[in-house]
């Protein structure tokens, strides 16, 4: 009886199974593709198309984007060095797949310049879809940020703060403007005087050979040269001093040499700050900063073209890509935190906080103190220094933050606001032209500062020119004579 048992079991669960592979196998279900490698990014692993689609498409395997925390941890002591050139918020994170000679999707990644990071993108996605093979694409700090080692490996990457090999000069790849391919089939070398010749990397000798066909080699026929060329970058394989096949760096043009050639000065402004920077309803734009500015064009020889930025997104105007204006101009005090990530010119103009009231309220108004109390409404406008000042130092009062900044004094006057945060720069004009003002502090201003132009890193030749013009009209007294036309105290004694 036991034995009958046992057959019938084995003969329940075999019925079963099979009932169960039939369901199985008439059913529409299909077990989902592991796109583990692909939501962490993990460069180095191979991935099926099946995985790609699952992940969201090919569109989003390839992006420049801000470095993610993970991958700057990463960086940190290897490609990656505390240095006064380059920072994180210059830098972004592409990422890419590519293809090799085993007929597989890589998973690629590299850092490089915000200047350069999308069409560096573009590139890796044309050679994508071209099937080129690229054989690695990680970052080099898995290899401790070692050239040599990296290379040998036959590795493709862009930024490693480090110098050129065998110099103290900084490398394009200190600041993330060239990128190296297949680096082990592609070497530099150098022929030195005394006949013998530096090869990097040091076991790719039979390479420099560009006569022979190998795997990998880059040549003016080349899908990537091409690519890169088209894309504005110079190929190491055509220079006549050594030879960096490998290499493509941005070719970049000096910024002066760029606008002479437009014909045009791009000047970013406000238009909104009497009487340093105003655009009138015709669009003619007038003020201190307007004259600044075409002083500065006329220096290079040019017409002038003035782009409107904002308060709020001063900042982002001027480092955006692409590149919208030359430089920003127009009541921009000169700050520690503005510095930082942008150049600035010397200071042509010196300012500090105080305020506009109501002519009635002169004796209400006569310290900081009567203004940082509840029923005083304080008006600013939004993403500027005045609003950080107001929110800083009038904890107590009531902070109106007011869209158009042209437009605050006349709520001042109207009596929809007590009080405006403005500069001394500003504050006079107003109070010319408007009786109803007054500006009651403006001998005793709340900080000290200095006023002068803004430009994106990268530009010190127009830097240079800048403050050239700056020094000139100092020295020649026609600075001086524009803060007379303008009522403005002049502070360069």
């Amino acid at each position: 009886m036991k034995h009958l048992l046992k057959q019938w079991t084995v003969v329940t669960i075999l019925i079963l199974s099979g009932i169960n592979l039939q369901a199985c196998s008439e059913s529409d279900y299909s077990f989902l593709p592991d796109t583990s490698s692909l939501s962490t990014w993990h460069a180095g692993d191979t991935v099926s198309a099946k995985a790609i689609e699952t992940f969201g498409g090919i569109d989003k395997c390839f992006a420049a984007e801000p470095i993610p925390d993970g991958v700057w941890a990463r960086m940190q002591g290897k490609t990656y060095k505390e240095n006064p050139h380059i920072g994180r918020d210059d830098l972004r994170h592409v990422r890419a797949l590519h293809w090799d000679y085993d007929e597989k999707i890589h998973i690629g990644e590299m850092v490089c310049n915000k200047m350069i990071a999308e069409r560096v993108a573009h590139i890796l996605r044309e050679l994508y879809e071209a099937k080129y093979p690229i054989q690695r694409m990680l970052l080099p700090d898995v290899y401790n940020a070692d050239d040599e080692t990296q290379m040998r490996d036959n590795n493709t990457s862009c930024f490693c703060y480090r110098a050129v090999a065998g110099t103290t000069k900084l490398s394009k790849h200190a600041r993330g403007l060239a990128v190296d391919i297949n680096t082990l089939y592609n070497p530099y070398y150098k022929d030195r005087p005394d006949g013998t010749r530096f090869i990097q990397p040091a076991t790719a000798e039979e390479y420099c050979d560009r006569t022979k066909d190998f795997p990998y080699k880059i040549d003016h026929d080349d899908l990537c040269f091409l690519l890169f060329r088209e894309a504005g970058f110079e190929w190491g394989g055509d220079w006549t001093t050594c030879k960096d096949f490998q290499h493509f760096e941005l070719i970049e043009q000096p910024t002066v040499q760029r606008i002479v050639e437009r014909g045009k000065l791009l000047v970013g402004t406000t238009g909104d700050y009497r009487p340093l920077s105003y655009c009138e309803a015709d669009g003619n734009y007038w003020g201190f900063g307007i004259e600044m500015a075409e002083m500065i064009a006329k220096r290079i020889g040019v017409e002038i073209e003035y782009v409107r930025t904002s308060w709020p997104t001063l900042t982002a105007d001027v480092l955006t890509e692409p590149q919208t204006f030359d430089l920003a101009i127009g009541g921009i005090t000169i700050t520690e935190t503005r510095k930082e990530t942008m150049l600035m010119s010397n200071g042509y103009l010196t300012n500090g906080k105080t305020i506009l009231c109501r002519s009635a309220d002169v004796n209400r108004f006569q310290s900081l103190a009567d203004i940082n109390k509840p029923e005083v409404r304080v008006m600013v406008n939004p993403g500027g220094l005045n609003e950080e000042f107001a929110k800083e130092n009038l904890t107590n009062a009531t902070i109106i933050v007011y869209q158009k900044n042209e437009e605050i004094p006349n709520q001042v006057a109207e009596g929809n606001a007590d009080v405006m945060i403005t500069e001394i720069t500003e504050a006079p004009w107003y109070v010319k032209n408007d009786t109803r003002l007054a500006a009651p502090l403006i001998n005793s201003p709340f900080t000290h500062g200095e006023i002068g132009v803004l430009m994106r890193k990268g530009q010190e030749d127009l830097l240079s020119l800048v403050n050239t013009v700056i020094a000139q009209m100092k020295s020649d007294g026609s600075l001086r004579e524009l803060h007379e036309k303008y009522g403005l105290v002049y502070g360069y004694e």
